[in-house]
């Protein structure tokens, strides 16, 4: 289910909980669904990391799952930049 904050963004719940991220759209809520909780809780993670303050956007996951794609092709899990510090 998507949810919409009262302070701008949306959120999302899936089999009962959770799940990470503030949204920038409701379409970005939706592509969210598309994703892994360890991917959503990555990409979550970067932009609390990133100097602006702003939700994840639909771009934001494209470019999550681009980097991704191109890190397995060559052998990696997630991409060099990992904040999860696995592929480096």
């Amino acid at each position: 289910m998507i949810y919409e904050l009262g302070t701008g963004g949306f959120v999302i719940s899936n089999r009962g909980g959770w799940l990470p991220g503030v949204y920038a759209t409701r379409a970005a809520a939706r592509y969210a669904f598309q994703f892994s909780d360890e991917d959503l809780s990555a990409l979550n993670d970067e932009r609390n990391a990133a100097p602006e303050d702003r939700p994840i956007s639909t771009a934001d996951l494209r470019e999550y799952r681009r980097r991704k794609e191109t890190a397995v092709a060559q052998g990696g899990v997630h991409y060099p930049e990992c904040p999860q510090g696995c592929c480096s």
